[in-house]
């Protein structure tokens, strides 16, 4: 469970380190959510976005990291394929 919890980490951080590579219109959609979320529920808007980024984008890809041409069809083993399961898992629930 340790080593699921350092990668865990590992991928949250380098997420957060390449916000600026996000394509503009996405930032573009997290910056509007922001804003309309800090209208209603100002101490919510960071929760909502992390929401929004994690599960409509980096879980989706984690989960079927092939669909979204990160890597190569077969290159994962089934061990592989369950701990980014297990990840997206992890990530959803902190």
């Amino acid at each position: 469970m340790d080593t699921l919890l350092s990668i865990a980490e590992f991928l949250l951080d380098k997420v957060c380190a390449s916000a600026n590579m996000f394509p503009v219109g996405i930032r573009q959609i997290v910056t509007h959510i922001q804003k309309e979320t800090a209208t209603v529920f100002p101490e919510m808007k960071d929760v909502v976005l992390g929401v929004f980024i994690f599960l409509r984008f980096i879980c989706p890809a984690l989960v079927s990291p092939v669909s979204y041409g990160m890597i190569e069809e077969g290159v994962l083993s089934k061990e592989h394929q369950r701990a980014l399961i297990l990840i997206s898992k992890l990530l959803q629930v902190t």
